[in-house]
């Protein structure tokens, strides 16, 4: 006879070893966070004028890491710390279902402190094609000065040359500067990215086949550097221009000469760009912004979406 209790205990102690894997999981990642300096504390202040008047209805948010100002609000602000942020985004991540062991975490900062950008990595999921391998990358972004709430996307760290890739179109993630939030639906906008990422090979895998002459890689590089489309010759001296271009001599030797290599190109760019510190993630996702409006709406990369 089977015995209904054993099943019973057996069902109970799987469940129990799933909830003491999440939060695990959970707790490396929030370590991480911590060990970084992303978890910072923050304190607001009356703004004060020169002369001793206090300036109605605003405050002035301080890191207390650095003793600098991260931005001024109006005073019914509510600031919602990345303590409070994160841990609202890693409980869907951890309830998504995505696999988080070995995962790890890049951060950098703009506006001392005001925008938090972090890039978790989960090496479990893996984009092979034919040996050029892609990790999943999901990029998360935070503010305490108020200028954007929680947001995510996701993307992929390709191995040879460790540069971001982004992906067009890709779904996203956001949250309201609240500690709470439905969890079951922040793990359901998880768990599109990552189909998002796993689509993506067959877009990588169309660009690889593509060749591109290399008129449309100056005329994509005029684009990306917001150049003279009426004078190449001219936009072909400048200084990025010629980075580029070195760029392009790399890879299309490596690759062909492909839409798959002016993509790395303008990928290893971004990801290897020497930003200023203190302005890095601004920097960064001001380029990636750049990108992602070149592949959503360049003829060529539009061809192999």
């Amino acid at each position: 006879m089977y015995n209904l209790s054993q099943y019973g205990s057996i069902a109970l102690v799987n469940q129990t070893n799933q909830r003491i894997k999440k939060m695990t999981a959970y707790n490396n990642l929030m370590d991480q966070l911590q060990d970084n300096g992303a978890l910072f504390n923050v304190r607001t202040e009356d703004v004060i004028t020169g002369s001793g008047i206090a300036i109605p209805n605003k405050k002035a948010i301080i890191n207390e890491s650095t003793g600098g100002i991260i931005g001024v609000v109006g005073d019914k602000y509510k600031v919602v710390t990345n303590e409070e942020v994160f841990n609202a985004f890693l409980n869907t991540v951890v309830e998504s279902g995505i696999d988080t062991d070995g995962a790890t975490l890049d951060i950098s900062f703009a506006n001392n402190g005001g925008k938090t950008l972090v890039d978790f990595r989960f090496p479990n999921h893996e984009i092979d094609i034919d040996g050029d391998k892609s990790q999943l990358r999901i990029s998360t972004l935070n503010s305490y000065d108020g200028s954007t709430r929680l947001k995510a996307r996701a993307g992929a760290l390709r191995l040879a040359c460790l540069n971001g890739q982004l992906i067009g179109g890709q779904a996203g993630y956001s949250s309201t500067h609240r500690a709470s939030l439905d969890i079951n639906e922040g793990a359901r906008q998880i768990m599109a990215m990552l189909q998002n990422f796993e689509n993506a090979k067959g877009m990588w895998t169309k660009m690889m086949a593509r060749k591109v002459t290399l008129d449309e890689v100056m005329m994509v590089f005029a684009d990306f550097s917001d150049g003279n489309n009426d004078d190449l010759e001219l936009f072909g001296k400048r200084p990025q221009t010629q980075h580029l271009l070195n760029l392009w001599t790399t890879y299309s030797t490596e690759m062909g000469n492909t839409v798959w290599a002016l993509y790395n190109v303008l990928t290893d760019f971004i990801s290897h760009k020497a930003y200023k510190a203190e302005t890095k993630a601004t920097g960064r996702l001001y380029n990636e912004g750049k990108l992602e409006r070149i592949i959503e709406s360049n003829p060529l990369f539009l061809e192999v979406a």
